[in-house]
């Protein structure tokens, strides 16, 4: 990152952490619940701050698993739900801040087996020069 000097027509770099497909953290074991009411089977920790990121994992139940991302034990994400084999679901989150816990909880909603697995955070930086205009008398 360049030290700012305008008059020799340096500029500062700011950076903006933004969703992408970069992949940054995966928790990726395999959790299951058989529970007909939402249970958490996943937490993931933030030890910074997290302007924005995107979150994916997978989901299969035999017959209407469903899941859903939470932050602190409160729903965050859309409700996701996933019949058969393992569904991919992407869902773009902003504003987490440091020791916030990311969770994914999941239901059973007819009995059979509900699986997720690979929740996984990506997120890109993004640079951006602050603009700057020299303005010598």
């Amino acid at each position: 990152m360049p030290i700012s000097n305008p008059a020799a027509g340096i500029l500062t770099y700011g950076t903006t952490t933004i969703a992408s497909n970069v992949l940054r953290n995966s928790n990726d074991a395999e959790k299951t619940t058989v529970s007909g009411t939402y249970v958490k089977l996943k937490e993931t920790k933030l030890n910074q701050d997290l302007p924005a990121c995107r979150l994916k994992f997978e989901l299969t139940c035999g017959d209407g698993g469903k899941a859903r991302v939470y932050k602190n034990g409160v729903a965050e994400g859309i409700e996701q739900s996933k019949s058969g084999a393992y569904g991919i679901f992407s869902e773009d989150f902003a504003g987490w801040v440091e020791n916030d816990l990311i969770q994914l909880y999941c239901l059973s909603a007819t009995g059979p087996l509900a699986k997720v697995r690979n929740m996984r955070f990506y997120y890109g930086v993004d640079l951006k020069p602050f603009s700057v205009t020299n303005q010598d008398p």
